[in-house]
């Protein structure tokens, strides 16, 4: 495996003193719950270097239960078969499962399944694996790592494809989280863009993150994190997800901002096949986010009267959400 392109951003060698260092990397047995926060945030990519605040003070939540993440040996995963290489899994039950290794300094990832609309999307890099972190990293640390391998993904089958990823070190300094405040907070900021063709359709699969750790913390998983992960099956249509999580609750809830109250309805509830949505006024966007805080479905041509086909939906707790020029207004639904 080779490192296509190292850069080092930092002026005569002279490396910040937050870095993240071998005491990061996951080991069997380790665990995390993450609460589900408004996955429209922000990623605040612009906020960038040394001595920076990532300002999520007014950030809202979702009344969900936590979402536990679990590293566990990857044999005993429901994709052990894909993997055989692989010795840890990192298993987050939002339906995303990472498989990697550690190999002296790095972590070195086989590849990674996610799970949308009742459908399992596997990525395996069989032919050049991903250097997922080359520890140590100091703040304008970036490489640029290549990755090749298969795409398991429904309507298209099996799909060559390769790409590269972007892992940068790209700031240091406060992290605001609801009422919490952390100041020795380091961020990973990955960009893994992958494509190949199937059927005569080009796919895209993109996956990015912010990750944020918190280096005065004994447990080595990040606090705070922003994902999103997609597969663009040109006129298949596109799959994916965002989402933002963090292992504090927050005591803001996604919902009516401010201004006047907007009449949401969502029926039948609980739904099996469609899911009816009405409400008042004028509305900019219209989101549904699984138990997770995935965003599952969005739209922004939204009519007063919605019906939304949910049969391919897991059962399950969502969250409908209407974006207005008076706020925002969110209900629980179930799908069954």
């Amino acid at each position: 495996m080779k490192q296509s392109l190292l850069i080092l951003g930092l002026v005569a060698g002279v490396y910040s003193q937050a870095q993240l260092t071998t005491a990061n990397m996951l080991s069997n047995g380790d665990m995390r719950s993450y609460y589900s926060l408004d996955s429209s945030a922000s990623n605040l990519a612009s906020v960038t270097g040394t001595d920076v605040t990532w300002d999520y003070s007014n950030i809202g939540g979702y009344m969900m239960t936590p979402n536990d993440l679990n590293v566990i040996d990857a044999s005993a995963s429901a994709f052990a078969s894909d993997f055989p290489s692989t010795s840890l899994c990192e298993e987050f039950n939002n339906g995303v499962q990472t498989f990697f290794n550690n190999v002296g300094d790095d972590v070195i990832v086989d590849g990674f399944v996610y799970q949308e609309a009742g459908n399992d999307f596997v990525v395996r890099y069989e032919t050049d694996d991903l250097i997922a972190l080359a520890l140590p990293m100091n703040v304008s640390e970036s490489y640029t790592d290549a990755v090749d391998g298969v795409a398991i993904i429904p309507l298209a089958g099996t799909v060559n494809i390769d790409g590269d990823a972007t892992v940068t070190c790209d700031g240091s300094g406060t992290l605001n989280i609801g009422s919490n405040t952390y100041t020795n907070v380091i961020r990973i900021h990955t960009l893994e863009e992958t494509s190949g063709n199937a059927l005569g359709q080009d796919i895209l699969i993109t996956r990015e993150s912010f990750v944020y750790y918190d280096l005065d913390d004994a447990n080595p998983l990040p606090i705070v994190r922003h994902d999103r992960v997609e597969a663009d099956l040109d006129a298949g249509g596109t799959y994916g997800f965002q989402a933002m999580y963090s292992k504090d609750a927050v005591t803001d809830y996604v919902g009516v901002e401010e201004g006047e109250t907007t009449t949401l309805s969502v029926y039948p509830n609980p739904a099996t096949d469609v899911l009816s949505i009405s409400f008042e006024g004028t509305a900019q966007e219209l989101s549904i986010f699984n138990a997770a805080g995935q965003v599952v479905y969005t739209s922004t041509a939204v009519q007063n009267l919605e019906t939304i086909d949910v049969s391919a939906f897991d059962a399950g707790i969502y969250m409908v959400q209407i974006r207005t020029e008076n706020g925002l207004k969110t209900e629980k639904v179930t799908v069954k």
